[in-house]
């Protein structure tokens, strides 16, 4: 619809005002309309989203492996994973969270 309303040469309030009142609260917000007719402005022509490639810079494997293992082991009781890192219940023995972490075998 902005394309539209930007392609019969109305202006970003003028657009603002009849989205309003066809679409009530569903309307974009003013900002949202006058970024798209900045963008229009400015040349673009479709309304595709530009590509972006390959995975988020934050998806580490570390963290992917998390993920894929929260998912595949969706009821993991507190015993199996005290039992995997190789901790107790009784909170007055100490380890290392470090090699524990890294020691994590849950079968």
């Amino acid at each position: 619809m902005i394309v539209y309303e930007f392609r019969c040469q109305l202006n970003e309030q003028d657009s603002n005002n009849r989205l309003r009142l066809a679409f009530y609260d569903d309307t974009p917000s003013p900002a949202t309309i006058y970024n798209w007719f900045d963008e229009f402005k400015r040349g673009r022509s479709d309304l595709t989203g530009d590509l972006r490639e390959g995975r988020p810079s934050a998806a580490t494997e570390d963290g992917i492996s998390a993920v894929r293992l929260v998912v595949e082991l969706t009821r993991v009781t507190y015993q199996r994973i005290w039992r995997s890192l190789g901790i107790s219940r009784s909170p007055s023995q100490t380890f290392s969270g470090q090699e524990a972490l890294h020691s994590v075998d849950i079968s």
